[in-house]
């Protein structure tokens, strides 16, 4: 398990640059708890109520966009 970590973003990036950025890390950070989540990984499943379920759809999209 993993903190989602503070974002580094070149000085002179745009706005559109900047969350474009903060997006795919929030997606990577996302995915990677969603997997050992599935592993099984106890800790990870013990923090988790009905309320806040990480199994939520990911769109198609951005699993292609991931994968390649």
């Amino acid at each position: 398990m993993t903190r989602l970590a503070v974002l580094p973003v070149a000085a002179k990036a745009s706005v559109e640059q900047g969350l474009e950025a903060a997006l795919e890390s929030a997606l990577a950070h996302w995915l990677y708890h969603d997997e050992i989540w599935l592993r099984g990984n106890a800790k990870a499943q013990s923090g988790n109520s009905a309320g806040d379920s990480p199994r939520a759809p990911c769109p198609r999209a951005v699993r292609r966009h991931r994968a390649a």
